[in-house]
């Protein structure tokens, strides 16, 4: 085996000694025949990396369908239900008898607890917002999720318009029951 002499390398006595040359393959051989687990260790990182990347990937939800996207075990869908969106539509555009025919029979005895009786209450209630100058210049529906009781939460959120023309954005979360109602406005 030649050896050559590397004129970087001195020896404490000043003189210069020959150094063998070594490559990077000669170098892994021996390290991996003195230390197995130093070179195994990092194979072995890599191998349990490449299975817990096709681990994650069986377990993990596959990618959107059209129409929803499986949560949690429920449902989430692109479009609102129904009632949702016409009460929405009716407190953008005021309309009281909209509004109430939307709403589940326990949503109408809360709002008749409080005053607001039929679809005559609602209107004196929008009556008060027309005089405010406030409205809803539109809104955008964002998501909905059916849970497992059968009740689905849709969220909205609106622009309202105010008469000094300051514009704020409004989120509404409304949740109908099984027969399509609103049973709860936030």
């Amino acid at each position: 085996m030649s050896v050559e002499q590397d004129p970087q390398v001195e020896h404490p006595t000043g003189e210069h000694q020959p150094r063998p040359q070594r490559s990077l393959g000669r170098v892994l051989v021996r390290l991996a025949a003195r230390h197995p687990l130093v070179v195994a260790s990092p194979l072995l990182v890599i191998a349990l990396l490449l299975v817990g990347v096709a681990a994650t990937s069986l377990v993990l939800p596959k990618a959107p369908q059209e129409g929803g996207v499986e949560v949690l075990g429920a449902q989430a869908t692109n479009s609102p239900p129904a009632m949702a969106k016409q009460s929405m539509e009716a407190m953008k555009s005021l309309d009281a008898g909209a509004f109430w025919n939307s709403l589940d029979d326990q949503m109408r005895q809360s709002l008749a607890a409080q005053g607001i009786v039929g679809p005559d209450g609602v209107e004196q209630m929008f009556a008060q917002v027309r005089a405010t100058g406030n409205s809803i210049k539109s809104y955008q529906y964002i998501a909905r999720y059916d849970m497992a009781s059968g009740e689905t939460v849709s969220f909205f959120v609106a622009k309202r318009h105010a008469p000094d023309g300051q514009e704020a954005e409004v989120p509404f979360l409304i949740t109908t029951n099984l027969r399509g109602q609103v049973v709860k406005l936030e």
